[in-house]
């Protein structure tokens, strides 16, 4: 359902409470996981000003939650953890990056090395998070990642539905 917000702008509200959410969400972790899989793919990002190498996906996914379909915010975001190895745009133009990146995705969607869960986040929205490190083989070297992922619902932050209800 969407309502005109102060600027104009439709903002969307969740059609599903909160604690309607998470009593399901956990066992819609694989679900999305496939989603993510199927949906997103790593983008090579020069972070910071060029002063981190990593990969990056974002967009909006729709899952079914007990037969309703929920709209989310994906973002997704890979930071090389180590020393930087290479230039932004060697990194860019590097074809092991290139592999790395597949190889990271797959982890993200198949549950290797990173921790995924059902939650309600600090600003009381809701959804699911994804965290760990992860180490590939970029030439000859060696390195780490940090990996976070956030599918936010949209509309599922408090202000949202207390708006709905005025």
């Amino acid at each position: 359902m969407a309502k005109k917000g102060t600027a104009g702008a439709k903002k969307t509200v969740c059609p599903i409470g909160k604690a309607a959410f998470l009593a399901v969400a956990a066992a819609l972790t694989g679900v999305v996981r496939t989603k993510l899989g199927e949906e997103f793919v790593l983008s090579r990002k020069v972070l910071s000003q060029g002063t981190k190498i990593g990969y990056y996906s974002g967009g909006k996914l729709t899952v079914s939650v007990d037969g309703t379909p929920v709209k989310c915010q994906v973002g997704i975001n890979v930071v090389m953890l180590d020393e930087q190895i290479m230039t932004g745009p060697e990194w860019l133009e590097n074809p092991d990056a290139a592999a790395l990146g597949k190889k990271i995705h797959g982890m993200i969607a198949g549950g290797e090395s990173i921790a995924f869960k059902a939650m309600e986040f600090g600003t009381g929205s809701f959804g699911w998070n994804g965290n760990g490190k992860v180490a590939g083989t970029i030439g000859t070297k060696d390195v780490r990642f940090q990996v976070g992922v956030n599918v936010t619902v949209i509309g599922s932050k408090p202000e949202a539905a207390a708006a709905e209800a005025a």
